[in-house]
């Protein structure tokens, strides 16, 4: 008997010591934190059915059950998305099981941290002045994803301001890289470099598969396929001339014919050309690509420039890194100079409300971008993306097919419209598939396959030629596309 209770109690001082107090061990007590902080709470303290609330200086958050890692929950706070100010930060976490259809709070635990996001990067006395660093032989290799998206509007949603459910279109992944091949001062007392900007397949890839301007269906590019462009820039980013080489056979040889490899047209940001303090303004400048496969060789600038609104937001760290946060903003029509030039590149249309937002994380120390977010808004009237043609009705009682659209606008430019709606009945138009195709990441891309026709047939994709036909009736398409490009670690 005495052995018998003796393991009963063994098996009691076990179970009890495979639970854990509720405490918050990670951030300690009295420490400094910044950007994104990680909250751990030991696993086996949180019993089954519970749940831990976050309050942040006093406020509530959230309630949730943090993920597992290891042998923790693991609840992340984005100091910087919910806009924290620097100084005392308190986290309070609070453990509640549901008791009898109600919460029930059963424990709570919190620490005192100091938060530094930005306050510890000295500002100098007449500000920032930025200015890329050009040593002959650096390199840098970045992550560009590019994610497409359009939504509807009516013409009153679109007055008022309002937003509708986005659909993605497409999303498209490479690598760049940047390479400063040689520098030298100019006659300013600036510098100016030759820099090579060439695109790369992702990490560990020999390929990469995307849309350009030639090809708007997706192809497979290898690695020895992306060639450069060279751009002699000045140390603030303006492009002073850019060449695209291209590959010439020698005359009686049985190589192949002359040919262009794929080439991107993504220079790095132009900055403030003088000193600014944080919260300052300073006139911003837009680099965009108005590049023409086939007039390549009759210029040697790649890159028209639109004046746009620029402001140094903030001084923060990013990534581990001090950086300066830096944000262009230009909203144009098509009737002024910069959307003309958009249009006719073939990068938006007639009437076409054009918002471009650029934010730069700027490395105080490293001088050059570690990240870029290209916002892209192109709000458009439905009926104005109209395509050249209607295709042939496919279905039984032989209704038109979805119009054919126009191409897409690729790397800056929109994608392709809806298709057009198929002929017959009302019915048969409700099934008939509205949606267009999107730009290619390098290029026009046209959009997918218009409405089908016919008064009882009528299917999806038996109506009209490829491309993005107009929806008739008061609508608006907003279409957005979004470049995160971010410095590989």
């Amino acid at each position: 008997m005495k052995r018998l209770m003796g393991i009963a109690l063994g098996m009691v001082i076990l179970g009890s010591a495979w639970a854990q107090p509720f405490t918050i061990r990670r951030p300690a007590d009295g420490s400094t934190v910044r950007e994104v902080v990680t909250v751990r709470i030991p696993k086996n303290s949180i019993p089954d059915g519970g749940y831990v609330g976050f309050w942040i200086n006093g406020k509530f958050l959230e309630a949730v059950l943090p993920d597992v890692e290891g042998s923790d929950y693991v609840w992340k706070l984005d100091t910087k998305k919910n806009q924290l100010a620097d100084g005392d930060l308190a986290i309070e976490a609070v453990l509640y099981v549901d008791f009898e259809e109600a919460p029930k709070e059963v424990n709570r635990t919190s620490v005192k941290v100091t938060l530094d996001n930005s306050r510890s990067i000295p500002v100098p006395k007449n500000g920032f002045v930025f200015r890329y660093n050009l040593t002959p032989g650096l390199m840098y290799v970045y992550n560009v994803e590019a994610r497409s998206s359009v939504s509807t509007l009516s013409q009153t949603q679109n007055q008022l301001g309002g937003r509708a459910a986005e659909l993605p279109l497409s999303a498209e992944k490479f690598r760049m890289l940047y390479a400063v091949e040689s520098s030298s001062k100019n006659a300013s007392g600036g510098r100016e470099a030759l820099m090579r900007i060439q695109p790369l397949p992702r990490k560990g890839k020999d390929s990469v598969y995307l849309a350009i301007t030639e090809d708007p269906e997706p192809k497979k590019y290898m690695d020895f396929e992306m060639a450069p462009l060279y751009m002699r820039m000045a140390d603030t980013g303006r492009e002073i001339s850019t060449t695209w080489p291209a590959y010439i056979p020698m005359e009686g040889s049985t190589g192949d014919a002359a040919g262009l490899d794929l080439v991107a047209s993504i220079p790095w940001p132009i900055l403030p050309a003088k000193a600014v303090m944080p919260g300052g303004t300073f006139p911003g400048v837009f680099q965009n690509s108005v590049l023409d496969p086939e007039k390549r060789l009759e210029t040697n600038r790649f890159f028209a420039n639109f004046p746009a609104q620029g402001k140094l937001e903030s001084i923060e760290w990013e990534g581990g890194i001090p950086c300066a946060k830096l944000k262009k903003t230009i909203s144009i029509g098509t009737e002024s100079a910069e959307g003309r030039a958009l249009a006719a590149a073939g990068r938006a249309f007639a009437d076409d409300k054009i918002t471009l937002d650029e934010t730069v994380w700027f490395a105080l120390d490293r001088k050059i971008p570690i990240k870029i977010v290209r916002d892209i808004t192109i709000d458009r009237k439905a009926e104005n993306s109209a395509g050249p043609a209607a295709g042939a009705g496919a279905g039984p009682a032989a209704g038109g097919g979805g119009a054919r659209g126009g191409r897409g606008g690729g790397m800056m430019g929109p994608p392709g419209g809806r298709g057009g709606r198929g002929g017959g009945s009302q019915e048969d138009d409700a099934i008939a598939p509205q949606r267009g195709g999107g730009g290619g990441m390098m290029g026009p891309s046209r959009g997918q396959a218009g409405g089908g026709g016919g008064a009882q047939g009528g299917r999806p994709n038996n109506g009209g030629a490829r491309g993005g036909g107009a929806r008739g009736g008061a609508q608006f398409v907003r279409i957005r596309h979004q470049f995160m490009i971010v410095l590989e670690k």
